[in-house]
């Protein structure tokens, strides 16, 4: 359902040439291992919706599920599919959860 869905609408921005972006939850399972970082297999649909997908990134907050987090407020964004590039990537971004608004680490803040 969601992979039909996904490759409906991929076809639809192909044709209008605009770039199109799906969120979806992942699976319980993912809740109840160890490591809790996203993989693709944690991807609803049994996998169709990885592969029509070009792009796929996984979101981690270190924080949402340990309470002594050395990174709290810091979300980490996994490049877990990329047709044109290279695997693996990895970014960190600072989340100001009263505003949700992300910042990149690396930049210096201003005032």
């Amino acid at each position: 359902q969601y992979g039909e869905a996904a490759a409906r609408l991929k076809g639809l921005a192909l044709e209008l040439g605009i770039a199109t972006l799906i969120t979806v939850s992942l699976s319980r399972f993912v809740d109840v291992r160890e490591e809790r970082r996203p993989r693709l297999t944690d991807l609803p649909d049994d996998g169709t919706l990885a592969d029509v997908a070009d792009v796929v990134l996984g979101v981690y907050r270190d924080d949402a599920y340990n309470p002594h987090s050395e990174k709290p407020g810091v979300v980490e964004l996994m490049l877990l599919k990329n047709r044109e590039a290279p695997l693996p990537g990895r970014a960190e971004l600072y989340l100001h959860g009263g505003y949700g608004v992300f910042f990149d680490l690396n930049v210096p803040e201003r005032d």
